[in-house]
């Protein structure tokens, strides 16, 4: 698994890397609320992201950062759980956002003052640990669980950039939907009943729909 780990973080620098050579870089902070089969999550997290205008039509946009899950445990730790038997949950989620896209640029009184509008695709990568118990017809289990994936999906980042002498902030909203997440998953169970395995789980948006809304601000600077 860490090989597949080490092969992705590969992947995803030299997904990002076509817009870092040119013009604009930006970094900043953004906080994500995500909403899957009618319950919220919240992240907090940081991004760098870079736009290359090569003149004319030739512009991308890519992006990438990280983003920590910040869900209240108490949101977790549902009655539902609880009428399962399981109890004490506590979860640590966190995800490697990253995006290309084509960024739309649109002058608003003057060009220091810019409408942004970038479609993207979206590819994230997770990393997951989650710990809980579970009492069950007489038996009391404690689960351990890890592991990793990711998701594949699309973007819409809506925003405003503002230049101030040399330094540009940017600010809005990003929008993102997920169409394919794939999680591998390693299981030891000890207590009354011992053991581990390995599975994995794969969800579309047909079964599973999530939207991801995240704003952001961050400052940068052009080359």
């Amino acid at each position: 698994m860490k090989k597949s780990v080490v092969l992705f973080c590969i992947i995803l620098c030299a997904f990002a890397a076509p817009a870092f050579a040119d013009d604009y870089l930006y970094f900043g902070f953004n906080y994500s609320n995500t909403l899957a089969n009618g319950n919220f999550s919240h992240g907090i997290g940081g991004n760098f992201s870079a736009i290359g205008d090569y003149g004319g039509a030739k512009k991308v946009y890519a992006a990438f950062g990280f983003t920590a899950d910040v869900s209240s445990k108490r949101a977790i730790n549902s009655n539902d759980l609880k009428q399962l038997g399981v109890k004490d949950v506590n979860t640590r989620f966190y995800s490697i956002p990253l995006r290309i896209g084509y960024p739309f640029m649109f002058n608003v009184v003057n060009e220091n003052n810019r409408f942004l509008l970038i479609p993207a695709l979206a590819f994230d990568i997770h990393f997951f640990h989650a710990d809980f118990m579970q009492e069950l017809s007489g038996y009391k289990i404690k689960y351990d669980l890890s592991g990793w994936g990711f998701s594949l999906g699309s973007s819409l980042d809506i925003g405003m950039d503002h230049k101030f002498n040399k330094i540009y902030l940017r600010y809005g909203l990003d929008f993102d939907i997920r169409f394919l997440t794939l999680l591998l998953l390693d299981i030891k169970y000890t207590g009354d009943i011992k053991g581990s395995t390995s599975t994995s789980s794969t969800d579309t948006i047909a079964n599973s729909f999530m939207l991801t809304t995240s704003p952001y601000i961050c400052i940068g600077f052009k080359l």
